[in-house]
């Protein structure tokens, strides 16, 4: 990948620990404040120097997200919406093989641009996708639910 922003970070033996740590603690800040209040933090190098660091409210509940998926062993890999993304990262991305994702760009499923002879695929046009697939999603859940209780094979 390109952009060092695309890298997946697998979280290993002492990071999932930290992370545990780390993301009840913020969760327990979150409570006991407004969710939407700036987060204080304090940073501490290896020199034990110490300094104060406020980040927006916005940015605290992506650590919290981003933690909470470490905690529980997830890789974890941060997109700008404005990234240009291969055919191959976009299917990493969708947990989906490039020749499959390729259908879907041929298909007309998602917008894409080309790059001299190479097809680029916009961050944001592949989550509104992911976002189309899961309504579907939902929807052929819930006819399967409905055709089950129609033919009495759901208690």
């Amino acid at each position: 990948m390109a952009d060092p922003t695309l890298r997946a970070y697998v979280p290993q033996g002492s990071d999932i620990e930290i992370s545990k740590e780390s993301s009840s603690i913020l969760a327990l800040y979150r409570q006991a404040t407004q969710n939407d209040s700036n987060l204080c933090l304090k940073v501490i190098g290896a020199d034990g120097d110490e300094q104060a660091l406020t980040i927006p409210a916005v940015a605290g509940r992506l650590l919290a997200d981003v933690l909470n998926q470490m905690a529980e062993g997830h890789a974890v890999t941060l997109v700008p919406l404005n990234a240009e993304l291969t055919t191959q990262e976009a299917a990493d991305l969708l947990n989906v093989s490039r020749s499959y994702f390729i259908e879907q760009l041929d298909a007309g499923e998602i917008l894409y641009h080309e790059v001299g002879r190479h097809r680029r695929i916009r961050a944001k046009d592949l989550m509104v996708y992911r976002q189309k697939i899961a309504a579907k999603r939902l929807v052929a859940v819930d006819d399967m639910v409905a055709l089950s209780e129609e033919m009495g094979l759901y208690d």
